[in-house]
């Protein structure tokens, strides 16, 4: 089993060293960065991990073909590897509607924009040509693993038939083990054998002693999760259209105090894992049973991330032994 950290790019570049080198010295197997365009930016905060670290993979991700087309993210991907040989991830998707909006653009015909973009990234990282004039003038140094970041079924089997693996987005453990379901199926449908590929959870988590505080830290997180799904989704959780807007618009405009007001609890725990260590680990335990290969832990971790850290540690730890 393999686990990581995801680290978004939020804070100055000093602090995610200091956090990657942690990442490294207490034993997890990579570091993910993710790609907003008011956070620092994926790319150069990998270059920052790299500085700092000597064994753990480099993932950036996530990057979707709306805002950066396919070519420049090959392009980047084979940069990386030149200076961290054999230690670079690649993940991509069709980017977080919510922040697409912003900007302007619409998440259009998404399932075949990525499937372009892997065929656009193999075709490049493997030293061929797109057409006559676009190819890369250098080769990447090793295989860089293509993973797909997914949630709904037909993206979930696309990444089985053509990514290295697939970041299923965990949503609750019922749908998440129907996920993963859906990958094992369609890798079997494609006659892949697992060993070819690699399935593995994203799991937003924020654990502390204090549960409250673990909770609080957690609630902007769920809500840009929770706008990506169906509005049906959400009224279970007692938000009618009205609290909906209202979640949108304060998340839109960064007015986090206000969101924390309108998240409920329940929809905290039906997204991420938060709490106490005790809680954190009991919660895991459902995920760790399921047949995957890896989990990434998300950011925000925690109130105090270093702290989280180790917490984190002593959970893996206990699962190990």
């Amino acid at each position: 089993m393999k686990f990581s950290i995801e680290l978004p790019p939020k804070d100055p570049l000093w602090r995610l060293k200091i956090y990657s080198n942690i990442i490294e010295k207490l034993g997890f197997s990579a570091v993910w960065t993710s790609e907003h365009y008011y956070n620092r930016s994926s790319a150069v905060s990998c270059v920052a991990i790299g500085q700092v670290t000597n064994r753990i993979q480099i993932c950036m991700g996530i990057l979707n073909p709306y805002i950066v087309h396919p070519a420049l993210i090959a392009q980047i991907a084979a940069t990386l590897s030149e200076m961290y040989p054999g230690r670079i991830s690649l993940g991509v998707g069709a980017g977080d509607k919510l922040t697409l909006e912003n900007l302007g653009i619409q998440q259009r015909e998404s399932l075949k924009k990525v499937e372009e973009t892997v065929n656009i990234l193999k075709k490049l990282l493997g030293g061929e040509r797109l057409n006559e004039y676009v190819r890369l003038d250098f080769r990447s140094w090793g295989k860089i693993p293509i993973y797909i970041a997914a949630q709904g079924q037909n993206m979930l089997k696309l990444a089985a038939r053509i990514a290295d693996g697939v970041l299923i987005n965990f949503t609750g453990f019922e749908n998440t083990l129907k996920a993963v379901a859906t990958v094992r199926e369609s890798l079997n449908a494609c006659n892949r054998a697992a060993d070819q590929f690699s399935t593995e959870v994203t799991v937003m988590v924020s654990v502390s002693e204090d549960r409250s505080k673990a909770i609080k830290t957690m609630m902007p997180y769920t809500a840009i999760l929770a706008l990506g799904m169906g509005q049906g989704h959400l009224e279970q959780f007692g938000l009618d259209s009205r609290k909906i807007e209202k979640l949108k618009y304060f998340t839109k405009t960064g007015n986090w105090q206000e969101v924390q007001n309108i998240v409920p609890e329940d929809l905290v725990n039906a997204l991420s894992v938060s709490g106490t260590p005790i809680e954190v680990y009991s919660r895991l335990m459902e995920l760790l049973r399921m047949p995957i290969d890896g989990v990434v832990f998300g950011g925000p971790l925690g109130p105090n991330a270093r702290k989280a850290l180790i917490h984190l540690r002593d959970i893996v730890s206990r699962h190990m032994s």
